[in-house]
């Protein structure tokens, strides 16, 4: 977990909090990644054979990335015991790897209309962002300086500890009384994932979709819990929804 830009009793009276999504909601690292855990996993059981390992072949999104490594190595052999006894390692392995990727040229893209929409948000003091991925946290934060994207979140919750996305969207809530001293706020969802529309419907709060990711914008409506965008090029729209009152 990461918290910066901590100031307290600075905020009007219409406070507002934006949880967003990371890989397929604001960029896209999957192609590294694809790569990353293919020879991560490699390295770590070379009895089993992941030479057609793709991530095409798993539904990972909205998950953390404790339980999609469980989920993909099953899926080539690997005993529960013997993913328990290496799980800490494929993951140190995974940061490790994307870093190196990073540095030798291997590139993060970020999707439409993200640069443009998280500017407008950082103008208005009113709005505070989490950042709530699946990801290690260090890979997040990897994805979002490579971007320069990082200044934009005050808090950065990942998947590491193998908590399930509704259990660190609690701790979101939680935290973000750091900024708002338990005052009533309007929380806004940001993603690209059933799982993330159906928790934004579940606790009441604004769902704004993306189908960006696998999903498409019939899937993400289909769930009822708010506006879905084909990406966040529609700035001013959007914006529109996460001020509305």
């Amino acid at each position: 977990m990461v918290i910066r830009n901590i100031k307290k009793n600075v905020l009007p009276l219409e406070k507002i909090l934006l949880i967003s999504d990371l890989d397929d909601t604001l960029t896209s690292s999957i192609p590294i990644y694809d790569r990353v855990l293919k020879d991560v996993f490699k390295k770590n059981f070379p009895k089993n054979d992941f030479s057609s390992f793709t991530l095409k072949k798993f539904k990972y999104d909205g998950q953390d990335i404790v339980k999609n490594l469980r989920e993909m190595t099953a899926a080539y052999g690997v005993s529960s015991k013997d993913y328990e006894q290496s799980k800490s390692l494929l993951i140190n392995d995974a940061i490790t790897d994307f870093s190196n990727r990073l540095r030798s040229g291997e590139k993060v893209v970020v999707l439409p209309g993200v640069n443009e929409f998280l500017e407008k948000l950082s103008t208005n003091s009113n709005i505070k962002k989490i950042l709530l991925t699946g990801n290690p946290r260090p890979i997040a934060e990897m994805i979002l300086t490579s971007v320069s994207l990082d200044h934009h979140f005050d808090i950065i919750l990942g998947g590491e500890n193998g908590i399930d996305k509704e259990s660190n969207l609690n701790n979101a809530l939680s935290l973000s009384s750091i900024f708002f001293d338990g005052h009533t706020l309007k929380v806004v969802l940001l993603g690209d994932s059933p799982i993330e529309a159906k928790l934004a419907k579940k606790f009441g709060f604004v769902f704004i979709g993306v189908a960006t990711g696998s999903h498409s914008k019939k899937e993400l409506a289909e769930i009822g819990a708010g506006k879905i965008f084909s990406n966040l090029s529609r700035v001013d729209e959007i914006i529109t929804e996460v001020l509305k009152t």
